[in-house]
């Protein structure tokens, strides 16, 4: 089953795009009750989200466009395909912050035929799991440097985020706190521990 999710400012059409997507194996979830951008990421990633359909106009219950939604989940979920659902196709391409092949028409759900709709889910669905698969490549072999002490600086981030993204999914197991802290974080405990010590034989004598 693809799992999808779905914001509409008018949640009625919800259950009947539910209905008939789960006809094509897909299950679309929707998030009650959340409003907030930060709020829509953590659902996003606790419910293992890995296609987001988007309306345009989120007038009534958000703050903000669908376009502006888009672009905030590409800053904390880089890679997680996003398509704006729209009955005003061309005021959406027009603001040019979401390119054009992601931005469908609504009339798309309501056709009799949805199939090249469905097609095209499925297949970001697909993508964004094989962005996984070589993300989780590239997190092992970041984590073997980071075992044997031979990661940089920049790798270390790159490796912390990965880990997020890939614990998220359910990708990768929790990881020991030590692993997930800076080596330089560490140096500095290790430098005022010392220092402590120190200061405490000075006190004594």
């Amino acid at each position: 089953m693809y799992r999808i999710g779905f914001i509409d400012d008018d949640r009625d059409s919800y259950e009947d795009y539910q209905v008939r997507l789960a006809r094509k194996n897909i299950e679309l979830l929707y998030p009650d009750g959340i409003t907030e951008m930060p709020e829509i990421i953590e659902w996003l990633l606790s419910n293992g989200i890995k296609c987001f359909i988007i309306d345009y106009k989120l007038n009534n219950k958000f703050k903000f466009l669908g376009t502006e939604l888009i672009t905030y989940i590409n800053l904390k979920v880089p890679d997680l395909p996003c398509l704006i659902l729209t009955n005003y196709p061309e005021e959406s391409i027009n603001e040019n912050l979401v390119i054009i092949n992601l931005i469908e028409d609504r009339n798309v759900l309501a056709a009799n035929d949805i199939e090249e709709f469905v097609r095209k889910i499925k297949q970001a669905v697909d993508v964004f799991e094989t962005r996984l698969h070589k993300y989780h490549i590239d997190y092992e072999n970041l984590l073997k440097a980071k075992k044997n002490g031979s990661i940089s600086a920049i790798e270390e981030e790159q490796f912390i985020d990965l880990y997020k993204l890939l614990r998220a999914y359910g990708e990768v197991d929790d990881l020991p706190i030590q692993l997930l802290s800076s080596e330089v974080n560490q140096k500095i405990d290790e430098i005022l521990g010392r220092v402590n010590v120190l200061v405490e034989e000075i006190e004594n004598r």
